[in-house]
């Protein structure tokens, strides 16, 4: 009786291998990339959370933002010119439903009824929030492809309140 594997069976056995090893590396790479895009997304709910709270805080929402920069891929949350923290999103697309972000520096303020809005500009300190009505929106979509991606919502009642969904 011979002892050992034919030549057939260690092919067979490599074919397995590496059919099992394909498909547990494309699960791997797509649960990666889903990780990466829920912390992303629960890094810019917070930051959401900060500045509506730091804001609410000393009633002055002009002094807490978020600048979007798309030349650098980045989302920061500021203090009038000082940077608190950032969110990194150069793998991703950065859509705010129903507004258009610009190519240069776009900011996200709270107005004082807690209502969420765009601006291409910073604002002044003696801005009077009357026409923010195009301005804002709900809804910030974090997406890497059409089955990949993260929506925060935030709700106007109750104030401040942030979901990633």
């Amino acid at each position: 009786m011979k002892k050992g594997f034919t030549l057939i069976e260690m092919v067979i056995v490599a074919a397995i291998l590496g059919i099992l090893l394909s498909i547990s590396y494309i699960n791997f790479t797509r649960f990666s990339v889903k990780s990466k895009i829920e912390s992303t997304a629960d890094e810019i709910a917070s930051m959401l959370r900060d500045t509506y709270e730091n804001g609410n805080k000393g009633m002055n929402f002009k002094d807490y933002y978020i600048e979007i920069n798309k030349n650098d891929k980045k989302v920061y949350l500021k203090n009038q010119n000082n940077t608190i923290r950032e969110a990194d999103i150069k793998d991703f697309e950065f859509i705010i439903e129903g507004q258009t972000i610009n190519t240069s520096n776009n900011y996200i303020y709270f107005s004082p009824n807690a209502e969420i809005f765009l601006s291409h500009v910073k604002l002044e300190e003696d801005y009077d929030y009357k026409d923010i009505d195009d301005k804002k929106f709900s809804d910030i979509v974090i997406k890497k492809s059409e089955n990949i991606s993260k929506k925060i919502h935030i709700d106007e009642v109750p104030s401040g309140n942030i979901t990633v969904e």
